[in-house]
């Protein structure tokens, strides 16, 4: 009698730890259909994301045809100068035609990034820059060939670049809006306050996927990169 009272607890035992390991798995199935839910749905979101960026910026790219034929790359070279000769270079912060907040700021940090990647000349550090500017008492506009000889001998540099941001934005173009880039600079030689490089470029961005989904900041950076590049590129 005592033996088979043993057995059935026994057995009660087994079949409650069986219910017990049963109903753990069933939850931990069930948190890892729920986890990998989460992450297929992100993943796809963010995949879109990346594919929205791209696809907004291709349209300006070099193999497709601008929907702004007047702003072709243009540039000028003096004829008497050796661009290859030129070591060190200082930027002066850009100009913001534009009615954007910062796009000067914008576009002068990628350009010296550009001339860093693409071209083999010292570029005077941007603080550097800002500190002679400040002490010299020039905040902007055009300079006097003696402020171009001074701070660029302040700086050690052969070459000041000068920039102005004409478009940073939205352009509507018939009934739909294009986002919009275009940049012009001016290099000019320390000793002589002569422009011996000048160019300028654009570049648009599609209208077919809305800015606000790809992240405006992302979209105009990826467009003006390829405007700093094209500008370079005619320095060569």
């Amino acid at each position: 009698m005592k033996s088979h009272i043993f057995q059935t607890r026994v057995l009660y035992c087994l079949v409650v730890l069986a219910l017990v390991a049963g109903c753990a798995t069933g939850t931990q199935k069930r948190s890892n259909e729920h986890s990998a839910k989460e992450s297929s749905e992100e993943e796809p979101s963010r995949t879109a994301r990346e594919q929205g960026l791209n696809f907004a910026a291709k349209s300006g790219s070099r193999d497709a045809p601008s929907v702004f034929p007047s702003r072709r790359a243009q540039s000028f070279r003096h004829p008497d100068a050796d661009l290859s000769a030129i070591t060190r270079v200082a930027v002066i912060p850009f100009d913001n035609y534009t009615g954007t907040q910062f796009a000067a700021e914008k576009v002068t940090t990628i350009y010296i990034t550009a001339l860093l990647m693409d071209i083999d000349v010292d570029v005077v550090e941007p603080g550097e820059v800002s500190r002679v500017l400040r002490e010299s008492n020039i905040t902007g506009g055009k300079l006097s060939q003696d402020d171009v000889r001074k701070i660029g001998n302040s700086l050690k540099a052969d070459t000041l670049i000068f920039g102005t941001v004409l478009e940073y934005g939205q352009e509507r173009v018939r009934n739909e809006t294009y986002p919009v880039v275009s940049v012009n600079v001016r290099w000019v030689d320390v000793n002589t306050g002569t422009i011996i490089f000048m160019g300028t470029a654009s570049d648009e961005g599609s209208p077919k996927v809305p800015v606000v989904d790809v992240g405006q900041e992302q979209l105009f950076s990826v467009l003006t990169q390829r405007v700093c590049h094209k500008l370079i590129t005619m320095v060569r």
